[in-house]
């Protein structure tokens, strides 16, 4: 009997464990405003320098008195590839491959995105391991540029309606098979002007040929100004 009550509350304990699992889901990162540019039919824009958006050091005041610069947005994975060494040997690396802006991406442009983009859904074949090259080389043609995986979810709201929404909610599924194998040196191109705001997602695909490493990819900036004119040339 009292085994018996050890199996129940295994097979409890697998259910739970699922459940929660289920419960949770990716999310991609990017709204289309936020404090600093409040109206979303603007923020796809780069608009004129104006003047400072907040003066003072109270905090952000309600309404700002000007907007500058605009909202953009990038997914990167996180994982392991091979570069091509100029006598063709191939070197395995970790690193990061692109996730959104693969079009343009390919066309050697950043795959950095505005958010009517990047929120936009894939409407295509599945995405194939290799994309957007594998499409391209098959004879077809490729133009997406928004998150990869990008799908409307499904849930039910405090009232017990069903909903479904564009939330950043992702389906792993073509983030796998996009993201997999896909590390790039360089890194995906980021591209940002002053006063835009740079929503950045990074999902881990894992390390697939060395699964004896569990560590995780992390992304961090270092910020150096551009030089003046004077100096650059050594007129200084």
């Amino acid at each position: 009997m009292r085994k018996l009550h050890r199996i129940c509350l295994l097979i409890a304990f697998i259910c739970l464990a699922t459940g929660v699992a289920r419960a949770q889901s990716f999310r991609v990162q990017c709204p289309t405003s936020t404090i600093t540019h409040p109206v979303a039919a603007n923020n796809d824009s780069e608009p004129a320098y104006a003047g400072p958006t907040y003066t003072g050091t109270s905090g952000y005041p309600a309404r700002p008195a000007r907007v500058n610069g605009a909202i953009k947005c990038q997914q990167i994975s996180g994982g392991d590839g091979f570069a091509t060494m100029g006598d063709g040997t191939q070197t395995y690396m970790f690193s990061f491959g692109p996730l959104s802006g693969l079009a343009n991406i390919a066309n050697g442009q950043p795959g950095t995105e505005p958010p009517s983009v990047f929120n936009t859904v894939y409407a295509g074949p599945n995405l194939q391991p290799g994309d957007p090259a594998t499409t391209v080389d098959g004879g077809g043609t490729f133009s997406y540029n928004g998150a990869v995986g990008l799908a409307p979810e499904t849930y039910t709201d405090s009232l017990g309606n069903s909903v479904t929404a564009m939330n950043g909610h992702v389906d792993p599924r073509p983030i796998m098979d996009v993201g997999v194998m896909n590390g790039n040196i360089p890194a995906p191109l980021m591209a940002i002007d002053e006063d835009d705001e740079f929503f950045l997602t990074l999902t881990n695909v894992g390390q697939i040929m060395r699964p004896d490493l569990f560590e995780q990819h992390t992304v961090h900036f270092h910020d150096r100004p551009l030089p003046r004119l004077s100096e650059r040339f050594g007129l200084l």
